[in-house]
């Protein structure tokens, strides 16, 4: 999401993740409630992420990006 979030937002992000818990409670195949349960904490740790750590639209700074160049050089593993 490239913009901010706004409460009503994140409120439906936290009601599809309990709904997928209920259904998870409801389920008796082991391998769709540990998908459903899964599902839901993403959902709740994306909307956590969203909710504290908004997404901040400006431009990286010339020194983060010769930073990143550096990391990203590639590296030549033959002697």
């Amino acid at each position: 999401m490239g913009h901010r979030v706004t409460a009503e937002q994140l409120r439906e992000i936290l009601a599809v993740a309990r709904k997928l818990r209920i259904s998870a409670q409801e389920e008796t195949d082991d391998d769709y409630v540990d998908l459903f349960l899964r599902a839901a904490l993403a959902l709740e740790d994306r909307a956590r992420q969203l909710a504290f750590h908004p997404y901040d639209p400006r431009p990286l700074e010339l020194e983060d990006q010769e930073m990143r160049a550096a990391l990203h050089r590639p590296v030549d593993i033959l002697c």
